[in-house]
């Protein structure tokens, strides 16, 4: 067993270890949500209260038919260039806090702000979708903790 002053430093260690990797984990975080977030807009299009996106218009429906896209509902794919581009970034960072930007990055930001106009911040993720990457996140950060304190 352990002393006191073992136990102290070992999980002084540990915490600075959890410290050093938050960055990291807010960024898993943050792709994580960011993916469920396509993958709902992509095979459904809905926004985050499950409301379908308006529909393309009759001409662009005709432009999207012709190259082999789908025109059932609004995906915001066409290329695919538009959502490679839509990831997170560390904005800010101190002990405990990092603050986070997902966005569109280069060109595709304008692309994007075009959308925000016509349908709302399509990007919006649902609350099962925050709850599901919250809940996985925790798990991890438990897992690790559990790992760190084994032997103390």
């Amino acid at each position: 067993m352990a002393s006191i002053s073992e136990f102290n430093k070992n999980f002084k260690r540990m915490m600075e270890e959890m410290a050093a990797q938050q960055a990291a984990d807010a960024l898993q975080v943050s792709l994580d949500l960011a993916a469920l977030v396509k993958l709902r807009i992509q095979e459904s299009g809905q926004d985050a209260s499950g409301v379908p996106f308006a529909t393309y218009t009759t001409p662009y429906e005709k432009v999207r038919s012709n190259r082999g896209r789908q025109i059932e509902h609004f995906d915001f794919l066409f290329t695919g260039e538009a959502w490679r581009s839509f990831t997170p970034q560390v904005t800010a960072q101190s002990l405990g806090v990092v603050e986070m930007e997902v966005a569109f990055r280069g060109k595709n930001r304008a692309k994007a702000e075009g959308q925000y106009k016509k349908r709302g911040n399509f990007v919006t993720p649902t609350d099962e979708e925050i709850a599901n990457t919250v809940a996985a996140y925790a798990e991890t950060r438990i897992n690790r903790l559990k790992k760190g304190l084994e032997g103390l």
